[in-house]
C-alpha cells in the first residue's frame, strides 16, 4: 500500500510556531507516516526537511521595505504580517524540484512565505487536499496574528483597529482570503480548543474544523528528582520564561506585580517560608535585577529539546502570565516534564491544568491571585511537591503526547 505524502509548509523550522510545525513533521516520521518539510529558513535540519535557497539581496532589500511600511502603518501589537500577502518563491516549481507530488499540504505559520496566490497554485497543480494548522490567530483573520480584544474577524475586518493609513487593507485581504479558503476547501485544524472556538467564530468558510492537539515527546520531555536532604529547608524555584519580556502579550509585568504581591505574603505570614528563587532563561538586561524583590538565576536558553527538559527541571513551578496567546507551548512542555504551572486563563491552560492536580488557573492579569497561589505553592513540603510533579505528568501525557497527536492527525486527515 502506498503511503499518502503529506507535505508540511512553514515560514521557518525554530521560534515558537517553527519548533511546533517541525514536531507535528517529526511526530509523523515516527509514526510511520509519509511526512515531508518544506521551510524558507531552517536551525534544526530535521529528517526529511528541506530549506528553500536564500534569495538575493534584491529580496533582503524588499523585506527591509515591508518592515518599514508595515511598521508605518499598522500597530505593532497586532504583528501584521500576513496583509502584504507576496509570492517570494515559484512554490510549484520548488516542489517538484524536489520529486515531490504531494497528496496533503498543511500549511503552518507561513507569512513572508506561502501567499493566498501560491495556495491556488499547489491546489491546481497538484490536486491535493489542503489544510492550515491554527499556530496563531493568522488564518482567520484579515492580516494580524492576534486580534487582542478585536472580533471584526467575525464579520470580515471591516473596522480593523490595527490600521493607520491603509484603511481598508484589512477587510480587502480578508474578501481574498475568504474566497481562497472557499474556492480550495480549505479545512483548519485547531490545536486546542481556545482555537478552535476562535476558527467557529470567523467569517472565514473553512470547510471543516478538526482538532489535534500540538505534539510533545514524553521520551525527551520527563521529569526527574534531584537527591537532596528532605531534613534541609530549601525556597521554591519560579521559572519565567519569554523570549522578549517587552512583549505585551506576554504579561512580565503582571509576574512581576504578583511577585511583590508575594513578598508582601510571605513577610506577613506566621509561617516560616523562605524566599523564592527565581529562574530566568535567555539573556535578560541587568534592569531585570531591580524590578524582581527575590533572588534571580539565570540559565542559558535551550537549543535543543533535552536542554528545554533540564531546565524546566530546575524549577519546582513555571508562572506563564500570557495575555493574548494561541498556547503558550511552554505550558504544555512543562507540564510533561512534571513541573506544575500558575497561568492565566488564556489558549490551552484551563483545557491542560486541573487547580490542585498540576497547577492553577487564575483570570487574566489577576496578579494578586496569582501572587496567593505562588504563596500556597510556597508553603507545601518537599514530598507533597515531588507528589505534585508526579501527578502532573500523568495528567497530561493522554492528551499531548506524540501518540495522542497522531490519533487525532490521522483522524483529521482521514488517514488510517
Amino acid at each position: 500500500m502506498i503511503k499518502k505524502l503529506i507535505l508540511h509548509l512553514s515560514t521557518q523550522d525554530f521560534g515558537g510556531a517553527g519548533i511546533a510545525a517541525n514536531r507535528i513533521h517529526e511526530s509523523m516520521l515516527k509514526s510511520g507516516l509519509n511526512s515531508v518539510f518544506l521551510t524558507r529558513f531552517s536551525d534544526l535540519k530535521s529528517n526529511k526537511t528541506h530549506a528553500l535557497e536564500p534569495r538575493p539581496t534584491k529580496l533582503k532589500f524588499s523585506k527591509v521595505v515591508k518592515v518599514i511600511q508595515r511598521k508605518l502603518n499598522y500597530r505593532e501589537k497586532y504583528n501584521m504580517f500576513s496583509v502584504s500577502d507576496r509570492s517570494y518563491y515559484n512554490i510549484v516549481n520548488e516542489i517538484e524540484a524536489l520529486g515531490l507530488n504531494p497528496d496533503i499540504v498543511i500549511f503552518h505559520w507561513v507569512a513572508d512565505f506561502i501567499s493566498l496566490k501560491d495556495m491556488v497554485a499547489i491546489k491546481k497543480r497538484f490536486h491535493c487536499k489542503v489544510y492550515w494548522y491554527a499556530m496563531d490567530m493568522a488564518l482567520l483573520t484579515g492580516g494580524c496574528h492576534f486580534a487582542w480584544e478585536c472580533r471584526e474577524y467575525k464579520c470580515g475586518c471591516v473596522k480593523c483597529p490595527a490600521e493607520y493609513l491603509h484603511r481598508g487593507s484589512a477587510a480587502n485581504y480578508f474578501r481574498r482570503k475568504c474566497d481562497v479558503v472557499e474556492t480550495l476547501g480549505i479545512e483548519a485544524i485547531a490545536s486546542n480548543d481556545w482555537v478552535r472556538k476562535q476558527i467557529q467564530s470567523s467569517a472565514i468558510p473553512f470547510q471543516a474544523i478538526h482538532s489535534a492537539c500540538l505534539p510533545i515527546d514524553s521520551d525527551v520531555f520527563k521529569p526527574f528528582f534531584r537527591n537532596k536532604d528532605d531534613s534541609d529547608a530549601v525556597p521554591i524555584r519560579i521559572l519565567f520564561g519569554a523570549v522578549n519580556i517587552n512583549d505585551e502579550r506576554k504579561g512580565f509585568k503582571y509576574f512581576v506585580k504578583a511577585l511583590f504581591k508575594l513578598k508582601v505574603l510571605i513577610r506577613s505570614s506566621k509561617e516560616q517560608l523562605l524566599d523564592p528563587i527565581v529562574v530566568l532563561p535567555g539573556p535578560y538586561t541587568d534592569h531585570v535585577d531591580s524590578l524582581i524583590p527575590f533572588k534571580i538565576e539565570r540559565l542559558d536558553y535551550a537549543n535543543s529539546d533535552a536542554e528545554l527538559n533540564m531546565m524546566y527541571q530546575s524549577s519546582d513551578v513555571y508562572v506563564s502570565t500570557s495575555i493574548e496567546d494561541t498556547g503558550p507551548m511552554m505550558v504544555s512542555e512543562s507540564l510533561m516534564s512534571g513541573i506544575p504551572v500558575i497561568a492565566f486563563n488564556m489558549g490551552i491552560c484551563s483545557e491542560l491544568i486541573s487547580n490542585g492536580i498540576n497547577g492553577y488557573v487564575v483570570d487574566n492579569k489577576d496578579s494578586d491571585a496569582l501572587a496567593h497561589k505562588l504563596f500556597y505553592f510556597a508553603g507545601k513540603s518537599s514530598d507533597e511537591i515531588k507528589m505534585l510533579k508526579d501527578q502532573t505528568r500523568s495528567s497530561v501525557i493522554d492528551k499531548i503526547s506524540v501518540e495522542a497527536h497522531i490519533i487525532q492527525i490521522k483522524r483529521s486527515l482521514g488517514i488510517r
